[in-house]
């Protein structure tokens, strides 16, 4: 039996979460938690779900502290090869966090922005593996792991193979950030029976303090639509004034959960017959923000 777990959950998750058979394929109901299961998947349908993820953490140690503070459930993409990553990570995960890593993948452009540690087109399969093992090994307490850029490399159907083939091998959860239309990452994760996640909104696609608002506001928008919103962000200044401006006016009107949490919160509603969209008759209408 193979077992994700978390640190401490905000919604008081047991600690067997994310149970497959060895298989992979199928979810294991524990029969002595059943109605504990059953419990906690009513009261998070009663609202809509964030998984909010900011990247790029282990740069900036003030501005990564800032993201840890945050007053919910979030996720802690962790990049490799810089100063605060281990620090910040033991942070996180003593607040209830998950910890990712943030992988660098090769894009079309802008190489320099890629950092050590990147997945290259160039790689072979031991190459790849290697490379994805090193960065693993620096940061403590990772479930899981999205991209950073890889508008190149997830589009290699080869590279992905490799990639998730590895990641199973790991027991770890995948994030597609879609950098690129023509991502095959995610599909590649399915197939290998990978827990997996696509983001849906990426809050700040400029550093424009306008448009980061617009962009939370429309995920909070797909959230209460379809019932939860990946919404991917930065450590920017802008983009850190707006979570912590917002975040406390409407933190109680949505579930805001770890991605472990949420692939859990997946995997019983399966289970249990259930749809992830809120349960209406019981939903209250969220607070938005005037601004």
């Amino acid at each position: 039996m193979i077992a994700y777990q978390s640190a401490k959950s905000h919604f008081n998750l047991p600690d067997y979460i994310l149970l497959f058979e060895e298989n992979r394929t199928s979810p294991v109901i524990n029969q002595q938690h059943q109605e504990e299961d059953k419990l906690w998947l009513s009261r998070l349908l009663k609202r809509p779900s964030v998984v909010l993820i900011i990247d790029d953490i282990g740069d900036n140690y003030h501005r990564g502290k800032r993201v840890v503070e945050l007053p919910v459930s979030l996720n802690l993409a962790m990049l490799p090869n810089t100063p605060f990553a281990k620090k910040l990570a033991d942070e996180g995960f003593n607040k209830g966090h998950d910890i990712m890593l943030h992988l660098p993948m090769e894009a079309t452009t802008r190489p320099d922005l890629l950092g050590k540690g990147a997945l290259l087109d160039q790689h072979s399969k031991e190459q790849l593996t290697t490379v994805f093992s090193e960065n693993l090994a620096q940061i403590p307490h990772v479930t899981g792991f999205n991209n950073h850029m890889g508008s190149r490399l997830t589009a290699s159907q080869q590279h992905m193979t490799w990639v998730m083939e590895y990641a199973a091998e790991r027991g770890l959860y995948f994030v597609d950030s879609r950098t690129t239309s023509s991502s095959v990452a995610f599909e590649t994760a399915q197939h290998w029976a990978i827990p997996s996640l696509g983001r849906d909104v990426f809050l700040d696609p400029t550093k424009d303090e306008k448009v980061i608002k617009q962009q939370f506001q429309k995920a909070l928008k797909v959230a209460r639509k379809r019932g939860s919103v990946v919404l991917i962000g930065h450590p920017y200044a802008k983009s850190l004034k707006v979570l912590e401006e917002e975040i406390p006016k409407i933190a109680t009107d949505y579930n805001w959960l770890t991605t472990t949490e949420f692939l859990r919160f997946q995997q019983l509603a399966t289970l249990y017959g259930r749809s992830l969209a809120p349960d209406v008759a019981e939903q209250k209408p969220p607070r938005l923000s005037a601004k």
